[in-house]
This record gives structure tokens, sequence and C-alpha cells, in this order.
């Protein structure tokens, strides 16, 4: 009789009859549209939508409803009421509407931490790359449009993003690049904005970042995720997505918009055009130099103090690849082009974004947009994107949102937890070592022993005890202070804690990530081209550029008032402030609120009052 009870009931017969594909389907819909079977989430709306797409009953729903629910019971789940991750892929009858995918579907599976069929993985990845095979290195785009900066892997910040920036199905948006990478989310980032690119190929426009590429992905963490969460078919199918980015955009014929910066060797935008992109990016040359180079911080600096070369390009010594460059060399770019500023993204800000080089009227001729806030889970800073519509600019700030946790490098629970078992073991060691050498542990055959030797023995007893208890310092540390020890192993692109961080105990841990500053100071080798040395680039001026031309250009500057630096018909900016709720501070709702900060407006100069 008992094993009549608890031997497994067989499936119901519909479910039998279906193909395996919609079995699945079926199942998906129940289990996690009602978080695995409770009654009051089974309603009438889903009921009625497994029918219409499976074709089924209403007493057929029941059953396999009815079905599931005792399977459910059967799990060993304390907090039911948690709801649970998918445990399988979401079904590729639930993913694609023929060819058309169904994008809120996969929205919300992301959102619960679900994972795609390795074979729709692939198809994504190919369908992307060839809409993006398609265009230019240079794309030509009009407002309005969101503009956003690097992701890197945030993919709850990312659904911020869009609540802030505008729906993706109805906003016109361009990302700047980076993706992947530092964050734990990577995948579930580029499959959901791959597959807002194959649905509005028109409307969602992607940029290469420096993290679009193999070596960087290998060195930190997407490559690790793709093997975790799929396999090394799916990663490679992405890298020869990511091989067919454009790599700039200009906005309204006015803003050039790059993940990095400029270059020395592109003078007009037309020589973007001519590069081949359709390749690894390269640690050198003007492709490199799009991706990797920064405005400078001090325009008046150069790397090798040549006066000449003040405000032009100088050695990037921060990337260890590419330039800075400076107002001068911003400048005259725009000039040449016709080009109000210039949009980038690729350094995190603490509120967001940055403008460079301004002029009179408080004119940026570059601005920094960053949409990863609270990066690597440290930095505290903000996320921003920034709007362009009807000649003005709208720089929005958001502020992070909770999402769940990963352990560093997808790390398992046993390997996680070995601090805790050799804190104990080290623990227990120190104790019987500290009783062997109180006095009186010696048995009468040891008092035997002269006096020099069990000197000798007494110091080097002494040395092991005090050796174990910096040890159990050490594991005690570890096992206290996991949380913060860990945000600092995710700053290190080593894996590694800095050298004394440790033996310093909870002070060290504490001060090490008390600020952005400290948190960028920490993280600044991960800022560089890894695993390779520094290339010193020579400071100069524009490589296609005639002498007579350069020659002319400062000479027009030493003509020029400082009043008068700004660019030629470039408009300027005056501040709104909104009203909006500017508080920082991590929200746990999740209606993802907008948090919007200043409102700048571009006018013309002659309408400024």
């Amino acid at each position: 009789m008992a094993e009549a009870e608890n031997k497994a009931a067989p499936p119901p017969k519909c479910l039998q009859r279906l193909q395996p594909e919609q079995a699945r389907g079926v199942l998906y819909l129940l289990v996690e549209k009602t978080n695995n079977c409770r009654d009051e989430l089974y309603t009438d709306e889903l009921k009625e939508q497994v029918k219409k797409k499976y074709k089924l009953g209403a007493k057929e729903c029941d059953e396999v409803f009815a079905f599931l629910t005792v399977q459910a019971k059967k799990e060993d789940r304390p907090m039911k009421a948690v709801e649970a991750p998918p445990k399988n892929p979401l079904p590729s009858s639930l993913l694609w509407i023929d060819e058309e995918l169904d994008l809120d579907m996969l929205q919300a599976h992301f959102l619960k931490e679900g994972r795609l069929e390795i074979n729709d993985a692939l198809k994504i990845c190919f369908k992307v790359g060839e809409v993006m095979k398609k265009e230019p290195n240079l794309l030509r785009l009009n407002d309005p449009v969101t503009i956003a900066g690097d992701i890197h892997g945030q993919y709850f910040d990312l659904m911020r993003l869009f609540h802030v920036g505008g729906d993706p199905k109805n906003t016109q948006y361009l990302f700047l690049g980076d993706y992947v990478d530092r964050g734990t989310f990577s995948s579930e980032v580029i499959f959901l904005l791959f597959s807002f690119k194959i649905m509005f190929p028109e409307k969602i426009w992607m940029l290469r970042g420096n993290h679009e590429c193999r070596h960087l992905t290998e060195y930190f963490n997407f490559k690790e995720e793709c093997l975790y969460k799929y396999n090394e078919e799916v990663y490679n199918a992405a890298m020869d997505a990511f091989d067919c980015l454009p790599i700039s955009a200009v906005v309204n014929g006015k803003f050039l918009c790059v993940h990095g910066g400029l270059s020395p060797d592109i003078r007009v935008l037309e020589d973007i055009d001519k590069l081949s992109r359709f390749q690894e990016v390269p640690r050198e040359g003007p492709f490199c130099d799009l991706l990797w180079a920064d405005p400078a911080d001090d325009d008046e600096n150069a790397f090798d103090k040549n006066d000449a070369y003040k405000g032009w390009f100088f050695s990037n010594e921060a990337r260890h690849c590419s330039y800075k460059f400076g107002a001068k060399a911003c400048q005259f770019f725009l000039q040449k082009n016709n080009l109000t500023a210039v949009i980038r993204g690729h350094e995190v800000k603490p509120e967001g974004y940055e403008m460079h080089f301004k002029g009179r009227g408080d004119i940026p001729q570059v601005f920094t947009i960053f949409s990863a806030p609270n990066y690597c889970d440290a930095y505290k800073n903000k996320g921003s994107c920034l709007k362009i519509e009807n000649n003005s600019l709208n720089i929005r700030q958001f502020v992070w949102t909770s999402h769940p946790y990963y352990l560093p490098n997808f790390m398992d629970v046993f390997s996680w937890s070995l601090p805790f078992v050799a804190e104990k073991v080290t623990s227990m060691l120190s104790i019987i070592l500290s009783k062997v050498s109180e006095k009186g542990g010696l048995t009468p055959a040891e008092m035997k022993v002269t006096l020099q030797t069990q000197d000798k023995s007494r110091v080097g007893l002494r040395q092991k005890v005090l050796a174990v208890s910096r040890v159990m310092k050490f594991y005690r540390t570890l096992q206290q202070e996991q949380a913060d020890i860990i945000k600092l192993k995710q700053l290190s692109p080593n894996r590694k804690l800095p050298n004394g961080v440790l033996a310093g105990g909870k002070e060290a841990i504490q001060a090490a990530l008390k600020s952005f500053n400290d948190a960028k100071r920490i993280d600044a080798e991960s800022e560089m081209y890894p695993n390779s040395p520094a290339v010193t680039r020579s400071s100069t001026m524009f490589s296609l550029v005639p002498n007579e031309e350069q020659k002319k250009f400062l000479e027009s500057l030493e003509g020029m008032h400082e009043e008068d630096l700004a660019l030629v018909e470039t408009p300027s900016i005056c501040v709104e402030d909104s009203k909006a709720e500017d508080r920082f501070e991590r929200e746990e709702s999740a209606q993802l609120k907008t948090l919007v900060g200043a409102s700048r407006k571009i006018v013309k100069r002659g309408d400024k009052q």
C-alpha cells in the first residue's frame, strides 16, 4: 500500500501527446507563471493563454497543473514564497513567434535569472551579426535618441536605464559599447540587446567598446560566465557578433559618438569609414584609439613636457595603449568636421557623467556618459543617459537597483566555505601548540635535555605558535569580513587582495573601500590593456594633417581672445535643475522609480539672455 502511494504518478496523457518542445512550453508557463504552482497565481488568464497556444482543453490544463502541484510539494524548498530561478531554459516555442522574438517573455525570463537553449543563443548571435554586417563603420542618426554608456553586465540596472531613458520598443537608443565583463549578468545584457536589435534594427543602435573583444573577455569574466551558463560555442558566437559592431555614430550631423575618443590618425569623419572593423580590436592604430583613448584631465600637460604639443595627443599611461587627447586636438577635429561635441563612455564617473574642455558659455567639447551605477558593486557612483531631442540635451541620472547575488567568478559554495573551515582548524592547532609550550608540559625524560637544546625548542615552538596565530587571524578576517573581501577581489584583475589588507584586519578592508576615489585607485590595473607592457606614444598632432594646416590653426588660436575660444556657431548650455527626488541611496522597490538629475538644455548662443 505504501509502495503504491510513493510510486510516482505518470504525467497526464495530454502532455504525452504533445511534441516535446510544446510540452516544455506548457510546463514552463504553468510553473514559472505561478511561482512553482501557487494556487492563487493560477488565473483564468494564464489558463486561457495555455489553452490558446497549445490547443489544450480547460480540464487538461487543470490536470497538468494538479500534477505539477504534487511534484512541487515534494521539493525541499523552505522559503516557498521566494521565487526560485527557472529550472530549465526558456522553451523555443515561447521565445520565438514564427521568426520574431517575444521580447516581453525574454526580459521577464532574464529577470528571474533564467537562461536560453543553446540553439536559441546561437541563433540570436547569428541573426544580429547578419543585421550589423550591413551597417557602416560610422552610423548617421537623427534625434530623438537616448545615448547610453557602459553597461558592464549589470542587467538589472539596464532595466532601470530603460525606465529612465524610455521603453526601447518606442525609443531610439544608441549604446556606446562595453556591454560585458565586470558584472555577472553580461550574457543576459547582450542577448536582450541583440534581440531588440533584431526586432528593431532601425531603432536600436550598438557601437563596439574596448571590452567587446576576445583579449579582454578572456582576461575578465565574460568568457567564464559563458562557460558557466552556456558553453564555449556560445562564447565564440558572441565574439563573432562583436566583430560586426559599428564603431562610431554621428547624431544630427553635430555630435560624434564613440566609445573611447579621438585618434591622431583620423582627421575627417570619412577616415572612420575606411577602417576595417571586422576583426579583433588591435592594440594600436586608429581603430584602437576610437575604443581606448581618453580626454586629458589637464589639457596643459603633455607626456614629454614639450610645450609645442600641449593640448594635443600624448601617451595614455593609465591604459598602457592609445592616447590622451587635449582641448586643442578636440577643438581642431570639431572645427574641421563642423561638429559640436564628442559623446563617449569608457570611464566611470561619480555622477554618471562629466563634461570636458569647457569654453565660454559653459560649452563642453566632450561628454562622458557612464550607465553602470555602483560599478563593480563598489564604486557607489550614479549612472546616467543622455537624451537628445529638438536640439536639447537632457542628462538623466539614476542609481543602482538590487540584483541577485553570485559569488565572485561564479565560485561554488564549497570553495567559498574553505576559509570558515580553515579558521576552525588553525584555531584548534593554535590551542594545541599553546598547551604544549606551557611550563610543565614536558615529560621527565624531556627534562633531561640540556638547557641549550630546551631553549632552542621553546623558541622554535614559540615561533610556530606565533605563525599559526597569524594564519588564524587571516582566516578569522576572511570569515568575518567575507562580503567586503569579495568586493575587493571583484575590483582586482588578478582576483587577489592587495598586499597587507588581511594582516590589517577589518580596519584595512574598510579603509580600502571607503570612497569612489579609493575604489578607482584599487581598480586602476583593471583599466589597463591586460597582460601587456605599457606602450609609450610620442606626443603628436594629427598625423594626416599637413604642417601648413596645423600651423595656420595654431596662428588662429593665438589671434583669438580667451573668451572667444568656444566653437563658432556652437550652441551653449543653460542648466535647468529639476526638482525630482535626488537622494542617493539603494532602492529596494521593484517599481524602478525614475531618479532624474539636472536637465541641461542647449539653446543657440544668440537666444541666451
